[in-house]
């Protein structure tokens, strides 16, 4: 696998993980959001920590998946998603718990036992930011755009969770940095674009951009590289 840079400020994404909500590599028996491929560049970051609480997540949502009657669909809101990857950079930026706070709940509606839609209805409350999320290394800076409708289509397994983004419904995010060096380039863009699917698993997080020719950005949860 070829890297299109390995990023030395793993909170950084992190906390960009939690505003795309949701993603992973492989195990899916439907590639909703296809993993990455042999040779394939990729934005690669690694945040080894606990994995119970993606386990968790992920055990949780099947429950509701097979267990929770139809109507109404399930929902997970933003700031539930934030302490499977950066419950401490939420809690000590305030202006990024806002913008979390702000976001309404992706509603999951059941189609089968594994595949569903996912809707989030934002109206004229949909609006763009731009933060500089200064308790974080580097103090990255993160552009977020949101559609007054987020829209997709879902698939799960047991130990897998992945989100396909219908076009016009995606969320829209640029993750920079001002100074030191990305992908062996000073400052600059380190991922972005119009999220086009995501998936997770207890491997890690992997997000896809549109267009195609965006590096993806993967975050590993384990077996990080010394």
């Amino acid at each position: 696998m070829r890297r299109a840079g390995t990023l030395s400020t793993r909170s950084a994404f992190a906390a960009a993980a939690v505003l795309l909500l949701l993603a992973a590599p492989a195990h899916a028996q439907r590639p909703v959001c296809a993993s990455l491929a042999p040779g394939e560049r990729a934005t690669i970051s690694c945040r080894p920590f606990s994995l119970s609480p993606v386990v968790r997540f992920l055990a949780d949502f099947s429950v509701d998946q097979l267990f929770k009657p139809t109507p109404p669909a399930f929902q997970r809101t933003a700031l539930e998603m934030a302490p499977l990857f950066a419950a401490k950079e939420v809690s000590d930026d305030a202006a990024l718990q806002k913008l979390l706070s702000s976001l309404p709940p992706l509603r999951f509606s059941q189609i089968d036992r594994s595949t569903g839609t996912v809707l989030a209805e934002l109206g004229d409350s949909a609006t763009n930011a731009d933060l500089v999320l200064d308790k974080i290394d580097r103090a990255p800076r993160l552009a977020v755009r949101l559609p007054r409708v987020i829209a997709g289509g879902y698939w799960r397994g047991p130990d897998v969770l992945q989100i396909a983004f219908w076009e016009n419904k995606r969320v829209g995010m640029t993750l920079s940095f001002a100074g030191g060096t990305v992908g062996g380039a000073a400052g600059g863009v380190a991922a972005g674009g119009d999220v086009d699917c995501v998936a997770l698993s207890p491997e890690g997080l992997l997000v896809r951009f549109a267009p195609a020719s965006v590096a993806p950005l993967l975050v590993l949860f384990r077996d990080c590289p010394q």
